[in-house]
């Protein structure tokens, strides 16, 4: 650390009343900061909760830290998120998906002029969930044997954006997992799409055990991220860049790979 080191070895170099301002100056206002950052009212096993820490929630704590900055966490409907991200109502939002429509309003990190996923926060699975005896056909390519829209939560427009691909109709009517299972039980759909780890932590519950089964392979696989507020990054992009790096190399090390393998395997359990 700079005070130690001055100590140690300026101590009798430098006047009292100078050392004394080295050592005891204010620390830079980026270093200090308070970062306020959304996650979404919706839980999203095992990154974020509006509750309590989940995995991301630690991970950008960490790397603030490791920047001399604090976080405080905010909670709203994601949209709102977003757009108070944009406005610089919030200086980040936890966990987004850089499609085209965030992109144009929030700042991610990049390598080169598309977003770098060795600075994403995670990576999620989407899979695709059906009622046993339903003669769907999933390949990864072609989803075939459908005669009612998929089911998926409102607002999650990566999963709007696949099935739009796979010229599949959706419905984003529901909003929670154990809601869109509830509707393939009573046959007001065929198949829905859940988060991986939310089918299989559902799938071990009695209600719906022997009722659903998983398609493989996953339909989509997206990295989330950390983004901010695009006034951020125009005033201090060093900081900015410093908070993404740290993520990435946080997300690196083996120690935090063990503990999301643990936090994700944890989630999965009813």
């Amino acid at each position: 650390m700079l005070s130690n080191f001055l100590r140690s070895c300026c101590k009798s170099a430098l006047p009292a009343t100078l050392l004394a301002v080295l050592l005891f100056a204010p620390v830079d206002a980026a270093m200090a900061r308070t970062l306020t950052i959304c996650i979404s009212d919706r839980p999203t096993p095992p990154l974020s909760y509006p509750d309590r820490d989940g995995i991301v929630q630690t991970l950008i704590r960490r790397a603030a830290g490791h920047l001399g900055s604090a976080v405080r966490f905010v909670v709203a409907p994601s949209l709102r998120c977003s757009r108070g991200v944009n406005t610089g109502v919030y200086d980040g939002a936890a966990t987004k998906v850089a499609t085209d429509e965030h992109r144009a309003l929030l700042a991610f990190p990049l390598r080169g002029d598309q977003p770098d996923p060795q600075r994403a926060v995670a990576q999620v699975r989407f899979v695709l969930v059906q009622r046993k005896g339903e003669a769907i056909r999933w390949d990864g390519k072609q989803l075939l044997g459908l005669k009612a829209p998929v089911l998926y939560s409102k607002g999650i427009r990566v999963v709007h954006d696949r099935l739009q691909q796979l010229g599949v109709a959706g419905d984003d009517g529901p909003k929670f997992a154990e809601q869109m299972l509830e509707m393939l039980q009573l046959r007001r759909a065929q198949v829905a799409v859940l988060l991986e780890v939310d089918a299989l932590r559902l799938k071990h519950k009695p209600v719906f055990s022997t009722q659903i089964e998983l398609l493989s392979p996953p339909l989509l696989l997206t990295d989330v991220y950390l983004a901010l507020s695009p006034a951020l990054r125009d005033r201090d992009p060093a900081y900015a860049e410093a908070l993404w790096s740290a993520i990435g190399r946080i997300r690196a090390s083996p120690d935090w790979q063990q503990l999301e393998a643990a936090a994700h395997l944890a989630a999965t359990q009813p």
